[in-house]
């Protein structure tokens, strides 16, 4: 497979990135598994998904009864909302509301609406990045069992 990938190895498109140098880190989810590391980014602009923000703020529990904790963000934040468009450095980056995790049997039927979705809404990109998985430039590759074929 020719896509480039990464996990948060400090690797994005063959280059080293120091933490400090980095402007956005961009959440999915506010559980721990997702902003674990987020003190080594200092200086950086931390958005979350505006639908994560009742669960940061402790109005709403994560729905497994077996976490105790609460989610929460250390630094200031302005959530974005879905479909929200902005620019970070040149790149031009547009949130997508994709609930849903393989990673958890029980969201396996909603993780199969959101990729079906996202294909829907989005039918090519240059850059596709994930919570679990890291980033790929091959969009086409990673969502050909959602996508149309093209003819």
């Amino acid at each position: 497979m020719s896509a480039q990938r990464s996990r948060a190895t400090g690797l994005i498109g063959g280059r080293v990135y120091a933490a400090a140098s980095v402007r956005h880190v961009f959440l999915t989810r506010s559980d721990r598994d997702h902003t674990g590391g987020l003190t080594a980014f200092s200086g950086a602009e931390i958005p979350p998904c505006a639908r994560e923000k009742a669960v940061i703020d402790g109005g709403v529990p994560r729905r497994f009864p077996f976490l105790k904790r609460r989610n929460r963000l250390e630094a200031a934040y302005t959530p974005l909302e879905d479909g929200e468009a902005f620019t970070a450095g040149s790149m031009r980056v547009r949130a997508i509301w994709t609930p849903g995790s393989r990673l958890i049997s029980n969201d396996a039927e909603e993780n199969e609406r959101s990729m079906r979705e996202l294909a829907e809404r989005v039918p090519e990109a240059s850059l596709l990045c994930t919570g679990h998985s890291g980033y790929t430039t091959d969009y086409r590759y990673a969502m050909a069992r959602y996508l149309p074929a093209k003819g």
